[in-house]
């Protein structure tokens, strides 16, 4: 049982981390470079755990629960990124959590699930382990869950792609069965023999369901295939963007041969030159050519194969702002403004469409 728990784990996180990684290289976007990450931290703890004996304490003490202070940092990059939040305050819970998990595996040697009887007389402190281990995942996922459904509210006035939005319903969906997986291990015996005696069968019946739920969700939310998004996009067909859209109406050539191969970026300019649109009073397509332009001219040309939230916000406030002035579009320093604030607003829709 355990086994099979490790590898499941490790099937997954093997599928999302080189997912993530993938898509790191390709858009260089931070939130999607740290959220790799913290799936390659939880993928060394299962590695860690399958080679390192149980003996080996202070080993496994540094690899375990890494997870959730990254987790905390992705958040912040997703969701938050030069907006007020909880982060300072959520990451030093983690740290101290994580902290006091340290010490506590090096000075009481407990490892979970055990593969030695605990003495009764132990047991307290044997679950204060498990706890500690529950606590910090709760605290990071809980906070992750929390951002996720509360971009889903605001996503519902905006105009994207129901499968964008629903998206977050299962990044936030997805987290609470793993800080329920993460209790359950309450519930394994601690006569040694863990999955494998006749005290398990409550364990097992609990984990192992849980388990691939949020393997099967958490795989789906981050590697999302195109039959996916159309379950999530509520029955309508999926929005593709090609040569023929208003997308490219004012857009030379040479640029919308470059861009119609990132479709990810299309999504993202497709979007803001909506907003850009009813701001300057112009139709989508002149807008969203503003927008390439401004791109090029700020960013060169591999700007347009690069999705980050400091590179929009430099095109926003350098480029396009340039050549509005340069076009006499009123307010231009004010649509600026406006249209920097709608991006770190609306972040995470971004990050969702770009992932």
């Amino acid at each position: 049982m355990n086994l099979f728990v490790d590898m499941s784990f490790a099937i997954s996180i093997v599928l999302n981390s080189a997912y993530l990684l993938f898509r790191a290289i390709k858009t260089r976007n931070n939130a999607i470079i740290v959220l790799a990450l913290s799936f390659l931290s939880f993928l060394s703890t299962v590695i860690i755990n399958q080679l390192v004996p149980p003996e080996n304490v202070f080993v496994r003490s540094l690899a375990a629960v890494n997870y959730s202070v990254i987790i905390v940092i992705f958040t912040k990059f997703a969701f938050y990124t030069s907006r007020k939040s909880n982060f300072k305050i959520m990451l030093v819970i983690v740290i101290i959590l994580r902290a006091i998990h340290f010490t506590e595996m090096n000075l009481l040697g407990f490892v979970t699930p055990s593969y030695v009887p605990i003495p009764a007389e132990d047991l307290g402190w044997y679950y204060f382990h498990v706890l500690m281990i529950a606590s910090q995942l709760t605290v990071a996922l809980s906070w992750l869950s929390y951002s996720a459904f509360k971009a889903y509210t605001a996503s519902t006035r905006e105009r994207v792609e129901p499968w964008v939005r629903n998206r977050y319903l299962i990044v936030g969906f997805s987290n609470f069965f793993y800080i329920f997986l993460s209790f359950s291990f309450f519930l394994i015996p601690t006569d040694g023999l863990a999955y494998a005696g006749p005290n398990a069968l409550l364990a097992d019946a609990v984990i192992l369901p849980v388990l691939f739920t949020y393997v099967v969700l958490s795989t789906l939310t981050w590697v999302m295939p195109d039959w996916f998004k159309k379950i999530l996009n509520a029955g309508q067909a999926l929005t593709t963007l090609g040569k023929d859209s208003e997308l490219f109406h004012e857009v030379s050539p040479s640029i919308a041969d470059r861009v119609i191969t990132k479709p990810e970026l299309m999504k993202v300019l497709d979007y803001l030159g909506n907003k850009l649109a009813i701001m300057i009073k112009k139709s989508p397509g002149a807008a969203k050519g503003l927008l390439f332009i401004s791109i090029e001219k700020e960013l060169g040309e591999f700007g347009l194969y690069v999705i980050k939230l400091e590179n929009l916000l430099r095109v926003v406030n350098n480029s396009l702002k340039q050549i509005m002035k340069e076009m006499h579009i009123d307010d231009a320093d004010k649509i600026a403004a406006d249209l920097n604030d709608e991006i770190l607003k609306n972040q995470s829709v971004i990050f969702m469409m770009s992932v």
